[in-house]
C-alpha cells in the first residue's frame, strides 16, 4: 500500500503512518493482530482501511505548490532542519534510528508549536507521561536535548530547556535479564540443532554476539577456523574487532542447521538477512514458544523476560564463572573498556568466595563436633 510507514516501537507494537509527498502526515489506527507490512491485513481491518481511503481522497489536506511546509521557528521547521543536519547524520545509525522516531512523535504532537515558546514544564508534564517505562522516557529526554541543542544552535532560543532534567531511575537497574542455565536448556528443549532458533540462540550464547552481529555474520567471516568481525555497534566512531575461534560444537550445529545463508547464517523465510527489528520480533515468538517467563511492569502490562541480550549476559557471565579474566573476556565480547566487564568477574568472584568461607566454615564445626564425639 503506498505512502504507509510502519514499524514497531520499543515494546513491540506496531505504528502505521500516512506520509504523502505535499500532504500532512496522519497516524492511522493499527488494525488487532497486524504484523507488518510484508504480511497480509488481518481480517479486522476496517477501520485500519477507512482511515487509509479517507486520507488517499483528502485534498484539502495538501499543502498548495509554493507554499511554505513549516513556519519558521516551529517545531516541525526545527525538526525538518535537524534531520538533515550533520547533528544527526554525525550519529551512528542505531542512534539515529530511535532519535528519528522520538522527534518525528514530537513533531506529530507539537508542530505548529513555536520553539521560542517551549519551556522545561512543557518537557516535564510529557515525561510525567511516561512515567511506567523509565529507559524509553530517557531515550525521549536524551532525543529532546539533541533537538533543544540544535535549536540553541540555531539561535531560535537562548538556552536548553531540557539540559536541567535529570533522566529517571531504571525500572530495572541491572539491565536485560541474564538467562539462567534452566532456561538456556529449556530454549534448546523446544527447538532442536537443526532449527534457525536454536542456531540464533547457540551462534549468541557461545560468542557473546549482539543482535547487530548476530544477523550480518557468516561464512565470509571465517578465517582459519576463527570467526574475524568487527562489531556494527560504535563502528563508525570506535570500531572494536573481534577475533574468537569458533568452537568445534558450534561448527557442528551450523553444519546441521540447513537453509542457512551464503553470507549469512542466519535468514528470514524469505532466505534473506534479517533486520535487527525483524530478528527481535523473531526470536521473541521463538522464546515465547519455549514458554519462557515474563515480568510485569509497573503499568500493569506484560513484557518477555528473556531477550537476545540477556544470552549475551549468560555468555560473560558463563566465562567469568569459570576463571576467565576481565582481558579474556574482553576478547570475546569486544567491550572497548574493562570496567565495562569487571561486574561479570566481581560477581562471579563473590560467588566463590563465599562458596570457600562457608567451606571453611564447615570444615570448622565437623572439626568441633568430632572432637566433642572423642571427649564422650
Amino acid at each position: 500500500m503506498k505512502y504507509l510507514k510502519a514499524y514497531p516501537d520499543r515494546h513491540g507494537k506496531w505504528r502505521i503512518y500516512f506520509r504523502r509527498p505535499g500532504y500532512k502526515e496522519r497516524k492511522l489506527p493499527v488494525p488487532p493482530g497486524y504484523q507488518g507490512p510484508k504480511k497480509p491485513l488481518p481480517g479486522d481491518c476496517l477501520a485500519f482501511l477507512t482511515a487509509y481511503q479517507e486520507c488517499l481522497s483528502e485534498p484539502l489536506a495538501a499543502v498548495q505548490p509554493g507554499e511554505q511546509r513549516a513556519a519558521y521557528g516551529s517545531v516541525a521547521w526545527l525538526v525538518t532542519e535537524y534531520l538533515g543536519s550533520l547533528d544527526f547524520l554525525g550519529r551512528p545509525e542505531s542512534m539515529r534510528r530511535w532519535h528519528r522516531r522520538y522527534v518525528d512523535d514530537f513533531r506529530v504532537r507539537r508542530g505548529e508549536r513555536l520553539v521560542a515558546g517551549l519551556e522545561t514544564h512543557h518537557f516535564e508534564s510529557r515525561l510525567a507521561t511516561m512515567i511506567a517505562t523509565p529507559a524509553a522516557a530517557n531515550e525521549w529526554l536524551t532525543a529532546m536535548r539533541d533537538l533543544m541543542a540544535y535549536a540553541v544552535k540555531r539561535k531560535l532560543i537562548p538556552a536548553n530547556p531540557v539540559a536541567g532534567i535529570k533522566k529517571r531511575p531504571s525500572g530495572n537497574p541491572n539491565g536485560h535479564h541474564c538467562w539462567t542455565p534452566e532456561q538456556v536448556e529449556q530454549f534448546r528443549a523446544t527447538h532442536p540443532i537443526g532449527t534457525r532458533p536454536r542456531l540464533a540462540m547457540e551462534l549468541i550464547v557461545r560468542l557473546a554476539l549482539r543482535r547487530s552481529d548476530v544477523i550480518r555474520l557468516g561464512p565470509p567471516d571465517l578465517r582459519d577456523g576463527k570467526l574475524i568481525y568487527t562489531q556494527h555497534k560504535n563502528r563508525e566512531h570506535k570500531p572494536s574487532q573481534v577475533d574468537v575461534p569458533l568452537p568445534a560444537e558450534l561448527k557442528a550445529i551450523i553444519a546441521a542447521t540447513p537453509g542457512t545463508g551464503i553470507k549469512t547464517w542466519l535468514v528470514d523465510g524469505l532466505g534473506k538477512p534479517f533486520t535487527e527489528d525483524a530478528f527481535a520480533h523473531w526470536f521473541a515468538d521463538a522464546s515465547d514458544a519455549a514458554g519462557l517467563p515474563k515480568r510485569l511492569r509497573p503499568d500493569g502490562t506484560w513484557v518477555r523476560l528473556c531477550t537476545a541480550h540477556g544470552l549475551r549476559k549468560r555468555c560473560l557471565t558463563d566465562l567469568a564463572d569459570r576463571g576467565a579474566t576481565t582481558k579474556q573476556i574482553q576478547g570475546v565480547s569486544g567491550h572497548r573498556t574493562l570496567e565495562e566487564i569487571e561486574k561479570y568477574t566481581l560477581m562471579a568472584d563473590r560467588a566463590r568466595n563465599a562458596a570457600e568461607a562457608m567451606r571453611k566454615q564447615n570444615r570448622k564445626a565437623t572439626g568441633r563436633a568430632a572432637k566433642g564425639r572423642g571427649s564422650v
